[in-house]
């Protein structure tokens, strides 16, 4: 694999390296084998159109009544507040 970097970030990981007695092969391996990778979370599958509108509906069913409408006058946001 190559991969290119820019010569400045190649020069620091060849120091990083140097710094912890190993050749630049060695020390990016031992960084790709970082246990921390295994901690990452993978990237969350898309879903479909059908799926995110199915999702919509149960979240509307959440609430008997509304049929997904909602109130948002003045009257009816500050009701209850003493106005």
């Amino acid at each position: 694999m190559n991969i290119a970097v820019p010569d400045h970030v190649a020069a620091a990981l060849s120091r990083k390296a140097a710094l912890a007695g190993k050749d630049l092969i060695t020390f990016l391996q031992e960084i790709a084998k970082d246990d921390s990778l295994d901690q990452v979370a993978p990237t969350p599958r898309r879903i479909s159109r059908e799926e995110f509108r199915n999702i919509l509906k149960e979240i509307v069913e959440l609430s008997p009544g509304s049929e997904g409408k909602m109130n948002d006058n003045r009257e009816s946001i500050y009701a209850g507040c003493g106005e």
